[in-house]
């Protein structure tokens, strides 16, 4: 090309589009221009069959056999077959190449958009995005191949490479590379970060943020996993809550509840139940009994009953002294009970003790709270003295009994043989005075 030629291609002023585009034809003479009803036409079969208004087609084919109007096609038959569609704008190699009456559709990439015939307000950025759409509308997919396999799923987001790649499915968010990469007709999940909700085919109502949460999840539904590889290995477990990095990922039952930071020992495992008496929590550990509610890690442990047992084992304790009489006695005597309310209930009256003013044996470091075990130490200690100095003096009392009585028998043995006696003397006399009555007779 001489450098009069190329002045062609620098005006001093603005030019139409259509000047611009009558110029470059003559001077390169292989363009075809057709300036009709504000169309714009570059390449060869551009907008040749056209019959709608202001379209513009850029390159081989584009717009080819366009009967719409307002579209915007760039590159090799792009918006090839288009007949009524409008409003559409594709710009890559065969984007939206079949479409035929979909309209308001956006397809940036290499065959992006490609198989649309009529879904509408769809939006393709990326290579082969949104490849196999036909009837499906109000998708958005940004990244290469991102809704590939899509023909009439509705209202999906998919950003980043292969996101959504199989899905079919509707109200799909899916946000990183291979997210939600085997959905078929699982609908209104939500996955961002790599691999997020990889294998999902059916499941429903999942939200998985972070590298490969919920990875392995196929049917499961209504589970949630916040943190990376959080309920990494649930498959069809459902109605799940996963927090924290690997949060439950060995987990494959349903209603279950982690909260923690690694894959073995939760901070938090709970069980979920419409059932208020079923549910569960363990603090630290997964185990939680039947007849359990709340279990902690170190033994301790609410009772669907209501009572709270303390962790009392030998083994969690260190330093172990015997409570003497005397200090017990000193705290007991230290001990003021007294009536309140809690400021946040007052209509509620309690009896107790307050936490500032306990001996020191009982309190706190803190001062603030109370260990109620630490008074029924103190009271078990100068109840069980009471009870020794009352056996010491009941078994005094019974000795002093016992002893009475002994005497008592020692005394009554000794009254029964005087007794003894005097009826031997009293019968003794009783015969003497009988002979002598009887000598007496004879005189």
């Amino acid at each position: 090309m001489n450098a009069n030629k190329r002045k062609l291609f620098m005006p001093t002023n603005k030019k139409t589009a259509l000047y611009l585009a009558l110029a470059s034809a003559l001077v390169m003479g292989s363009t075809q221009v057709q300036a009709q009803s504000g169309n714009t036409q570059f390449g060869d079969y551009a907008l040749s069959s056209n019959k709608g208004s202001n379209n513009s087609a850029f390159g081989n084919g584009a717009l080819k056999l366009n009967q719409g109007y307002d579209n915007t096609a760039s590159g090799y038959n792009s918006l090839y077959k288009n007949n009524h569609g409008e409003g559409n704008t594709a710009s890559g190699y065969q984007s939206l190449n079949v479409n035929t009456n979909g309209s308001f559709n956006t397809a940036s990439g290499r065959n992006s958009l490609v198989s649309n015939t009529s879904g509408n307000q769809n939006t393709a950025s990326g290579a082969y995005s949104l490849n196999s759409n036909t009837t499906g509308y109000y998708n958005t997919a940004s990244g290469a191949d991102a809704l590939y396999s899509n023909t009439t799923g509705l209202e999906n987001a998919a950003v980043g490479y292969n996101a959504l790649y199989t899905s079919n499915g509707d109200h799909n968010a899916a946000l990183g590379s291979w997210a939600l990469f085997s959905n078929t007709t699982g609908g209104y999940n939500t996955a961002a970060g790599r691999n997020a909700l990889y294998e999902n085919t059916t499941g429903l109502n999942n939200t998985a943020l972070g590298n490969s949460a919920l990875y392995a999840n196929t049917t499961g539904f209504k589970n949630v996993g916040l943190g990376s590889s959080a309920g990494f290995q649930n498959t069809t477990g459902s109605r799940n809550v996963f927090l924290g990095f690997t949060a439950g990922y060995y987990e494959t039952r349903s209603d279950r509840l982690y909260i923690s930071n690694n894959a073995t020992t939760p901070l938090l495992y709970g069980v979920f139940s419409a059932t208020a008496s079923a549910n569960k929590l363990g603090i630290g550990t997964k185990t939680v009994a039947a007849g359990e509610a709340i279990k902690v890690w170190n033994g301790a442990r609410l009772t669907t009953g209501g009572v709270w047992t303390n962790a009392s084992s030998r083994e969690l304790k260190d330093n172990i002294q015997t409570l003497s009489t005397e200090d017990a006695n000193k705290a007991l005597a230290g001990l003021s009970p007294v009536r309140y309310v809690y400021k946040n209930s007052g209509d509620e009256e309690y009896m107790g003790f307050i936490a500032e003013d306990v001996p020191a044996l009982v309190a706190m470091n803190d001062h603030k709270s109370l260990s109620p075990m630490d008074i029924v130490a103190v009271l078990t200690t100068v109840t069980k003295d009471q009870k020794a100095k009352m056996a010491e003096e009941m078994a005094q009392k019974d000795a002093e009994i016992a002893a009475l009585k002994a005497e008592l028998q020692t005394q009554r043995v000794q009254q029964d043989e005087r007794m003894l006696q005097m009826e031997m003397a009293l019968a003794e006399l009783q015969r003497n005075q009988s002979s002598e009555n009887q000598v007496g007779l004879r005189d």
